[in-house]
């Protein structure tokens, strides 16, 4: 090598050529600066000098900003952490997905923290297994969420060679029943008109759009005005990423021009005249719910549901709902969640059947 770069290695192959490799020590790699390829074609020593002295650059100016002392215990979960939340897999996430992984993250902290910061290294499944039946007492919902975090940040140091095994490959979860509440007409206006009995007609305009639109919360709360050219809503689903058209039906056209257009995004908050935060709104929803006199069980989020067991009542199929909802139609599973027994649309199918039998009956007695 003709030029001595730090942490820059060369390595000679078979056949004459040389691979160049960013080499850190292994301190540094605790701190999450790990190894990598330079180079990517052979014999381009040139730009491995090149990008080595980018890289130690960099490495530079995160010592001047982060002393050494400073950093979580290398191999520790609150290192771990550290490392996941600077990688591109933590980058590639949506929003919403991050927020929810942040909740629990935090949580696993607060654990690692009471153990004093054990080595990953000795955690093992049983203790994963304590740590998911502590949780589930109190929130089994929330414990499921962590423990597979959990297990998602073990496979991330398993992949990197920080650990052998996952501890939290198998926890033994207990699954929570589908559920199959359905707001009634009823509830729907009684929420609206006390929301707007409290100065807050946004949130009676997210549930009339949740409920005519059949779309998650993180969506409508994210709607603009450009999205809506008065017959159709364009958007893009935060969480699958398909695009969808929605038709909006009149009672919604209604709603909509009635708001007054104070902001680019149609549910804006009273208060701030900016969007909601999700914290916030799930707050105020569950104020005015409760306020309202309406069922302590019913939640934002069964207005999807609402929305698509409406469709079926007015005598829609799975296709049809999919292509409002953004499901995939093939999956019978979540329909079966989202579409719970209704008397209506049980009679609905069998006055079809019996339709169907009758003409098939006057058909075959034709000579």
């Amino acid at each position: 090598m003709r030029a001595k770069i730090r942490y820059l290695v060369a390595k000679p192959q078979k056949g004459g050529h040389t691979l160049y490799y960013w080499q850190p020590t292994a301190v540094l790699q605790a701190q999450g600066f790990l190894p990598r390829r330079l180079a990517e074609r052979s014999n381009q020593f040139v730009e491995a000098i090149a990008e080595a002295e980018r890289l130690n650059a960099e490495l530079d100016a995160w010592r001047a900003g982060h002393p050494m002392e400073n950093r979580p215990k290398a191999e520790t979960l609150p290192w771990l952490v550290d490392l996941y939340r600077k990688s591109s897999r933590y980058a590639k996430l949506r929003e919403n997905t991050r927020l929810d992984y942040e909740q629990s993250l935090k949580v696993i902290l607060a654990w690692s923290k009471r153990a004093n910061d054990p080595p990953l290294r000795s955690i093992t499944p049983l203790i994963v297994d304590e740590f998911y039946r502590g949780m589930r007492e109190k929130a089994p919902a929330r414990a499921n969420k962590t423990v597979s975090v959990l297990r998602l940040l073990c496979a991330f140091a398993l992949k990197n060679g920080f650990l052998d095994k996952n501890p939290a490959t198998n926890p033994d979860l207990i699954g929570r029943p589908g559920r199959d509440l359905v707001w009634t007409d009823a509830e729907i206006e009684i929420f609206c008109e006390a929301a707007k009995a409290k100065g807050r007609a946004s949130l009676a305009l997210a549930v009339k759009l949740a409920v005519n639109l059949g779309q998650r919360e993180s969506d409508i709360l994210s709607l603009a005005w450009p999205q809506y050219d008065g017959k159709f809503i364009q958007l893009r689903q935060k969480k699958t990423g398909k695009l969808l058209d929605v038709p909006v039906i009149d009672e919604l056209v209604a709603e909509l021009q009635q708001t007054q257009r104070s902001s680019p995004v149609m549910v804006i908050s009273e208060t701030t005249g900016k969007p909601y935060r999700r914290h916030n709104f799930s707050h105020l929803f569950r104020e005015i719910a409760r306020g309202a006199g309406l069922r302590d069980e019913l939640q934002f989020l069964d207005l999807r549901r609402t929305a698509a067991v409406r469709l079926a009542e007015a005598g829609c199929d799975l296709k049809e709902i999919a292509h409002i909802t953004g499901h995939s139609y093939d999956r019978v599973k979540i329909f079966e969640v989202y579409l719970p027994r209704q008397r209506a649309v049980a009679q609905d199918a069998i006055v079809r059947l019996s339709e169907h039998r009758k003409r098939t009956k006057l058909e075959g007695s034709k000579p």
